[in-house]
């Protein structure tokens, strides 16, 4: 299981290494091999995503991210959850996390890095049964990527959570272990 990056590296494993992995869940994150494709065709999404590019660029990101104590991350945190889900003090851990020296610079690099990426490195289908778990309000990324995200994969069911924003394992945590335990 995944969410996010997270998902991102389990779609890799189970893409990579069927034989360690029974089964997959994947909640906020579309199979790698379709999101540049999805991205390239959808305005939406590429409006959605336009940071990918802009973290590109060297330093520059780091320096905004990092300014005023963090107010761009934490600004982004609220805009892609519902109105307090993430408390104060759960915000100022992350504000520590985040100023260790190089965590922004690690933060950033995933997007670098995943740009740079083959494509035909990315378009391993995955053979295990999936479960792709999407918010139906989540302002990162589309719905449809979640149904695109199909054609990598041999077994998959779709299931989109109905006003749920991008952390579905907090928002509707029920239902993702339903879904986890197979109920």
């Amino acid at each position: 299981m995944g969410h996010d990056w997270g998902g991102m590296v389990a779609w890799w494993t189970a893409a990579r290494f069927p034989e360690r992995v029974s089964r997959l869940t994947v909640l906020s994150a579309p199979h790698p091999g379709v999101f540049g494709r999805y991205l390239f065709r959808n305005p939406v999404q590429m409006l959605r995503s336009w940071y990918v590019g802009f973290f590109q660029i060297p330093y520059l990101p780091e320096a905004l991210l990092r300014a005023n104590h963090f107010r761009i991350l934490i600004r982004s945190l609220k805009l892609t959850a519902p109105p307090s889900l993430f408390g104060e003090a759960e915000i100022e851990s992350l504000r520590e996390g985040w100023s260790h020296p190089g965590s922004l610079t690690g933060m950033v690099n995933y997007y670098r890095a995943a740009f740079r990426r083959s494509r035909k490195s990315l378009q391993r289908a995955v053979a295990v049964p999936t479960v792709v778990l999407m918010g139906s309000e989540d302002p990162t990324e589309e719905v449809g990527l979640a149904a695109a995200s199909q054609e990598l994969c041999r077994h998959a069911r779709v299931i989109v959570l109905e006003k749920v924003y991008h952390w579905p394992q907090r928002e509707a945590a029920d239902r993702v272990l339903e879904e986890l335990l197979g109920v």
